[in-house]
């Protein structure tokens, strides 16, 4: 007991232990890919002019958002800090999957700067509200803003490979990465240790 790790065997337990967060993480996409589509079984016409109303709202609300919810959504941010999320789902609970994601969006970068993990989670409610890849990758970024490199990195990771990134954000793609990997490096350290420990009290035995 107290012999230190093969390095090769702790890159192969880090690599799992990735792989593992983004097929998780995949796996959670795919869920909420699903819920914002239209089953084929239910293309009823009642169903399909449903939807056909959805979309006119969406273009109309695309257009020109509610008035209620201010310019540039002030009033949202302002009702926030006013009641808290509960106050803001209520005022947002009509609108479509796509302004209720552009609300929670405009209110997460009113809190970066101030509160990184209460943005991060607006990020994940505006992805949730509507799963598109360009709001996967602004998640992933404030996520690793948030301290969450490890999620990060696999939200990153699962976006198409056609997503476009700036300069700024291939940059801040790579440090995700490069963080992300040194904490499934020391996870992996950690578990090596705990299986070390357990050999030598269970030889004991």
């Amino acid at each position: 007991m107290g012999l230190d790790a093969d390095p090769r065997l702790l890159k192969i337990l880090a690599e799992n232990l990735r792989c593992r967060a983004i097929f998780e993480t995949q796996k959670e996409a795919h869920q909420w890919e699903a819920r914002s589509s239209l089953p084929e079984d239910l293309l009823t016409p009642s169903v399909l002019l449903s939807a056909l109303a959805r979309l006119l709202k969406n273009w109309r609300e695309k257009k020109m958002p509610p008035a209620k919810f201010g310019k540039d959504f002030e009033r949202i941010i302002a009702l926030y800090h006013e009641g808290g999320l509960a106050a803001v789902d209520q005022l947002i609970a009509s609108a479509s999957h796509a302004l209720r994601a552009k609300a929670l969006t405009a209110l997460a970068r009113a809190l970066m700067s101030q509160d990184p993990a209460e943005a991060a989670r607006m990020a994940r409610l505006a992805y949730t509200a509507e799963p598109r890849a360009f709001r996967c990758k602004w998640l992933a970024f404030r996520l690793y803003e948030a301290g969450d490199a490890i999620l990060a990195d696999a939200l990153l990771e699962i976006l198409p490979s056609d997503v476009k990134f700036s300069e700024s954000e291939t940059r801040q793609a790579s440090r995700v990465r490069d963080e992300a990997w040194q904490a499934h490096l020391r996870e992996a350290g950690r578990q090596y240790k705990k299986w070390e420990r357990e050999s030598w009290l269970n030889s004991l035995s």
